[in-house]
């Protein structure tokens, strides 16, 4: 398995420059507006274990993991989990998929110790370090350097979007585009918004209790997500019904194959 340090796609370290800053400030944009109040203690862990458990991870892990596996099942390569959160996923995924290389990530020194945690609890040799990144700082680096444009079989991106502004998700777009593969994915999952499907009232519930808490934070809307991706030159390939009436919507470089 690739290892840091490794000749997996990172390039020359280089200098960075941040994204446009949105007006409202720091605060209303961060790459991960969850905190550690959002997730609850391992119950099992005993004193010390920095793992943390999110509460939705056992309704959607299986399903979230069968349509990674369907897209990129048999496949190589390395993957980047943005806002890993806990790093349930990352670690679940691993297992899994042991041909690919995952490389969590988070903003929260917090999560990133969960992250960690969960690491040396699956022992996974395909599950890599937990790197800090900022979505809105290009170029992304992951393990101290940048990944080369066109290195990564996949960019994941699991419960995030609705939580952040709306420039968080154009980062991700933007900053997932150069760095995949022509066979590469970039995958969202969490809720949406869809103009030929009526909204669950749910959804709507969830929506008013986002903005309530922070005007910045929604569900996304998947047709503007779609047209950003456009711009980005990506293109949808496809959508996946999830429970809880969650989306798992995936993209890839403009010009492969099918899209939806």
């Amino acid at each position: 398995m690739r290892a840091a340090g490794s000749s997996f796609g990172l390039g020359p370290r280089t200098g960075g420059c941040r994204l446009r800053a949105d007006k409202r400030g720091a605060a209303n944009y961060g790459p991960r507006m969850k905190t550690v109040r959002d997730f609850i203690k391992q119950s099992v862990a005993g004193d010390g274990d920095r793992r943390l458990e999110a509460p939705g991870f056992q309704g959607n892990g299986e399903a979230i993991c069968e349509v990674v596996s369907e897209l990129l099942g048999g496949k190589t390569g390395d993957v980047v989990e943005v806002g890993s959160g806990s790093g349930q996923h990352a670690a679940l995924l691993a297992s899994r998929l042991p041909g690919l290389s995952f490389w969590p990530s988070d903003y929260s020194e917090a999560q990133i110790g969960s992250i960690n945690a969960w690491r040396r609890h699956a022992q996974s040799p395909n599950l890599m370090p937990a790197t800090k990144l900022d979505v809105l700082w290009k170029p992304w680096r992951i393990a101290g350097r940048p990944f080369d444009d066109r290195s990564l079989a996949a960019v994941l991106c699991i419960n995030l979007i609705h939580i952040a502004a709306w420039e968080v998700a154009l980062a991700v777009l933007q900053g997932s585009a150069p760095l995949l593969r022509p066979d590469g994915f970039l995958m969202f999952y969490g809720p949406f918004r869809r103009d030929d499907v009526q909204t669950a009232p749910s959804i709507a519930a969830y929506d008013d209790t986002l903005r309530s808490h922070n005007p910045a934070w929604g569900v996304p809307d998947l047709d503007e997500l779609t047209a950003a991706a456009r711009d980005a030159g990506l293109e949808r390939y496809a959508v996946f019904d999830m429970p809880a009436n969650n989306l798992m919507v995936a993209y890839r470089p403009a010009g492969g194959a099918g899209a939806a």
